[in-house]
This record gives structure tokens, C-alpha cells and sequence, in this order.
């Protein structure tokens, strides 16, 4: 079975990997642009993702008001029209 690099080496590793392929095709300065991009546009997401989460749960909150305001109000119609 094969062990899982931890995050922190994980990094280390890939370059060992691609580094050189990369350097081959790219300078240290675009790839450094490049990871700058990367990381904003992670960011980005990340901040999205979190303004969605909030949004439905702030919406469900109050679809969970609405059904229940119409619940009770049914019931008090019901009680007056059965009286």
C-alpha cells in the first residue's frame, strides 16, 4: 500500500517532479505570476463558495419563518371557521 505524501511535502515532491519541465518552458517570473493567479483565484472561489453557504442558509431560515407563519395562520382560520 502506498503512503500519502503529508500536505506540506506534497508541494516538494510535485516540483521535484515538474520543476524541471516547468523551468524548461517558463521563467522563475511567470511561473511565480502564475501561482500568484492561482492562489487569487482560489481565493476567490473560497469567498463565493462561503457567500453561497451563508445565502442558503440565511434563506432557509426564512423559508423555515414563512412556513411556519403559514402553519399557524392556517390553523387559527381553521379554529375560527370550525367555531
Amino acid at each position: 500500500m502506498h503512503k500519502v505524501p503529508s500536505p506540506i511535502l506534497l508541494p516538494l515532491i510535485l516540483f521535484q517532479i515538474f520543476g524541471p519541465l516547468l523551468l524548461k518552458y517558463f521563467t522563475y517570473e511567470e511561473l511565480r505570476d502564475l501561482k500568484k493567479k492561482v492562489v487569487e483565484r482560489h481565493l476567490e472561489q473560497k469567498e463565493k463558495q462561503i457567500a453561497a453557504e451563508v445565502a442558503a442558509e440565511e434563506l432557509g431560515k426564512w423559508a423555515l419563518d414563512q412556513v411556519t407563519r403559514e402553519t399557524s395562520s392556517s390553523k387559527l382560520v381553521t379554529l375560527k371557521v370550525g367555531e
